[in-house]
């Protein structure tokens, strides 16, 4: 498998380190020479000079956290600007520049059936999830008609804890199949659980080279595991949590890895606690990426996340959008 191909929002990743030896101390060791200074580790965002000087504000490294110490100490190799153009990231063609989501079966609202229960399962509406999308990637975003899930009784699966979960790789495969001609990406979205390789169970899994995602929502409850952990405020919370990981999972079919550089919304995750402290935007080097593969205008990919944002009651983040726009002198 290439290391490029398959990116996955997993639960229980995990990383080891290897001990570094210790040099013993001797006396009758020989003086070494003094060391030149080691030169200055390159700026993963690269040189700014081919940007036109009124946008570079919006490349600023200044007031970006660092990353959670749980992606700096996960061991992923690091994805600079120019590592990502040297591995000629996907860019949408003229005649393909729509990104299509693709609901199945009962999507958005549906029930589950497990060994001891019977689960209702809410999730975001489809044309919420497409203004977001489209906001985000500045391109079109389509809604495609919703397949039937009865093709999915024949995809592989499993069972966990008395729940059923398909085999997410083979369930890429058979959206891959249905991607329309003029359509750069889809993601699937499905109420299904999924897993992959050694996760007991993942969010979603995507292939950036054959530009197709899947995403499951059943997780994103606070409910999941006990209803009384319900507020008042869940199905917010579940929105929230549905736009983080979806905007994620399409970013991964634009050629972007996950971030190591700074607190991002392409950060590495390994549970629900991660993507509730992700951000909803990104930071500067992941941004650049995505500018210059998509051709977005980030002047209005701002002013419409901001809006959107506000709309959806998150002040934060609208903050973070109108604070981007000043930036740039944008009122």
């Amino acid at each position: 498998m290439r290391r490029r191909e398959f990116l996955i929002l997993a639960l229980g990743v995990g990383a080891c380190e290897r001990a570094k030896p210790e040099l013993a101390a001797r006396d009758d060791a020989p003086e070494l020479p003094t060391a030149a200074p080691a030169p200055a580790p390159a700026s993963p965002l690269g040189s700014l000079d081919d940007i036109p000087a009124v946008l570079r504000p919006a490349f600023s490294l200044t007031g970006h956290a660092p990353p959670p110490r749980s992606v700096t100490a996960s061991g992923e190799p690091p994805q600079s600007f120019a590592e990502f153009l040297a591995e000629h990231p996907p860019r949408p063609r003229p005649d393909a520049r729509t990104i299509a989501i693709l609901p199945i079966g009962e999507y958005p609202r549906g029930f589950v059936v497990e060994y001891d229960a019977v689960r209702l399962v809410r999730s975001p509406e489809p044309e919420l999830l497409a203004r977001f999308i489209s906001a985000w990637f500045g391109l079109p975003t389509t809604i495609l008609p919703a397949m039937t899930d009865e093709p999915l009784e024949r995809l592989p699966a499993r069972e966990l804890d008395g729940r059923r979960q398909l085999d997410a790789a083979a369930l890429l495969e058979w959206v891959r199949q249905r991607r329309p001609a003029d359509a750069t990406c889809v993601v699937a979205l499905t109420l299904e659980d999924l897993y992959a390789e050694d996760a007991a169970w993942v969010f979603g899994y995507a292939s950036v080279d054959k530009r197709v995602g899947v995403h499951s929502m059943l997780r994103y409850d606070p409910g999941f595991d006990d209803t009384e952990a319900r507020g008042p405020a869940f199905e917010a919370t579940i929105r929230a949590r549905a736009l983080r990981v979806l905007a994620h999972e399409v970013a991964h079919m634009f050629g972007l890895r996950h971030c190591v550089h700074f607190h991002c919304l392409m950060n590495a995750t390994a549970g629900i606690a991660d993507i509730d402290r992700a951000p909803l935007h990104l930071c500067p080097v992941c941004l650049r990426k995505l500018w210059v593969v998509s051709g977005v205008s980030l002047v209005e990919r701002w002013q419409r996340l901001a809006e959107l944002c506000d709309e959806l009651e998150q002040p934060q983040e609208c903050a973070w959008f109108d604070a981007c726009l000043r930036l740039l002198g944008v009122g």
